[in-house]
């Protein structure tokens, strides 16, 4: 006599695995509406208490803005919707050539980015007291130990931003707009968020950059690392200059050599040319 079956899917006819279920629910990846729905939550609260926070304590607010009102809920949200985490955030690793060229690539549009600054400042000056702003910003973080800079400055918004810009948020435009609208459109997003109408066109210019080297490698490390990238730039740049450099950088910048924009154009078309996708997710 054969020995009788007693597993749970013999016992029961309804039996379904355990993974069954989740794979039912799971979608996989955001649509448009849960991108802009994450988004306009975020600017709430990064505008509204974010912006509150940071005038209290310029950096325990950051921190506080970057983890409470950027990166946690973009998790929650992602779990909320059963999404495929890996898919949703192009969560795959990069080789050593891909960063160093993801470097180069930031770079190069650092300076090609800081010339636009530059030319917009002629048609769209910054007003005295908004310069004085971004002098006093720059200027309080000069002191401040580099490594930590980097980290409050540099890490944690390259982290938490890009899971919500390049992560969440791309992905949800990819699934209901063309490539380059999808990028384009969170581009926009990350520079409406950072709520500087002064600086919105360089800051959405890097967005657009950032969602490129995403859908161009395959890994939403790159947009990280190139977000940190720039950002450790600024705040080395700040952290050398002597006051009435930074003072001068802010009110009344200098124009950047043409050969050194010329440099900097053909780094940023060749390293482009040259970088690599990673595994597909």
């Amino acid at each position: 006599m054969d020995q009788m079956n007693l597993s749970p899917e013999n016992q029961d006819p309804f039996y379904k695995p355990a993974f069954y279920s989740e794979i039912l629910h799971q979608t996989d990846l955001p649509g448009p509406k849960q991108a802009f729905y994450l988004f306009a939550f975020c600017l709430i609260f990064v505008a509204m208490i974010g912006s509150l926070l940071q005038i209290w304590h310029r950096q325990i607010g950051l921190i506080l803005t970057e983890i409470l009102y950027i990166f946690l809920p973009t998790l929650v949200y992602a779990k909320s919707l059963r999404l495929n985490f890996r898919k949703t955030f192009r969560l795959t690793p990069i080789n050593f050539k891909t960063a160093c060229l993801t470097v180069l690539i930031t770079g190069a549009a650092f300076i090609l980015i800081t010339q636009f600054a530059i030319l917009q400042e002629r048609f769209i000056p910054t007003p005295p007291e908004y310069a004085k702003f971004l002098e006093e910003f720059l200027l309080n973080f000069k002191g401040l130990f580099l490594i930590w800079g980097i980290l409050l400055l540099a890490v944690l918004p390259g982290i938490c931003e890009e899971m919500l810009f390049r992560g969440f948020i791309l992905s949800g435009f990819l699934k209901g707009f063309h490539r380059e609208t999808a990028i384009i459109l969170a581009g926009v997003l990350f520079g409406i968020i950072h709520l500087d109408i002064y600086r919105f066109i360089p800051t959405s210019l890097l967005g657009i950059l950032f969602g490129y080297l995403v859908l161009k490698t395959g890994s939403i490390l790159t947009a990280m690392l190139a977000h940190t990238t720039n950002n450790s730039i600024i705040l080395f740049l700040a952290q050398i200059a002597p006051p009435e450099e930074v003072r001068m950088a802010v009110g009344e910048p200098k124009q950047i050599p043409a050969l050194l924009l010329l440099t900097a154009g053909i780094t940023l078309v060749l390293s482009f040319r040259a970088i690599e996708r990673t595994k597909p997710v």
